[in-house]
């Protein structure tokens, strides 16, 4: 069986183009190994925090907008924790 590698890639950096840095991420997966029990985890720990299991996107969030926008000031203040 071949190995596959899967690469995410994300960016993070001023959309003004005037900051002095960009955040760049990447993430290698070997798609033989399971990650399923980390994200069981994960999903654990927000439903203990009484948090929404959505993907996280900082500047929305600090911003309350797209799917934060139901989100309190609180809730948001604690997912950034």
């Amino acid at each position: 069986m071949a190995k596959e590698l899967s690469i995410f890639v994300d960016e993070s950096g001023d959309r003004g183009g005037k900051a002095r840095y960009c955040l760049l991420t990447l993430v290698f997966h070997d798609q033989a190994d399971s990650i399923a029990e980390a994200v069981t985890g994960y999903e654990a720990k927000l439903a203990r925090a009484d948090l929404p299991s959505i993907p996280f996107h900082p500047e929305p969030l600090m911003n309350g907008h797209r799917d934060y926008e139901f989100l309190g000031i609180e809730q948001r203040k604690v997912m950034l924790a």
